[in-house]
């Protein structure tokens, strides 16, 4: 009997690594949805993915 294939994991994006109140990898990009180039800043509380640019808090109200 083959086996049952794995339900994807939830994406995990800025939002949730603040809901956490730690660090949770991968990180998706918000804007590109790149999950391999994404670092979370401790310091400033938000997170930068290299591939696109883009902070992942800015313009997200």
């Amino acid at each position: 009997m083959p086996l049952a294939a794995a339900p994807p994991s939830p994406k995990i994006t800025v939002h949730t690594v603040l809901a956490a109140g730690c660090n949770l990898e991968p990180i998706e990009c918000i804007h590109c949805g790149d999950d391999e180039n994404v670092t979370f800043n401790q310091g400033i509380g938000d997170a930068h993915c290299a591939t696109c640019g883009e902070w992942q808090l800015e313009d997200s109200d």
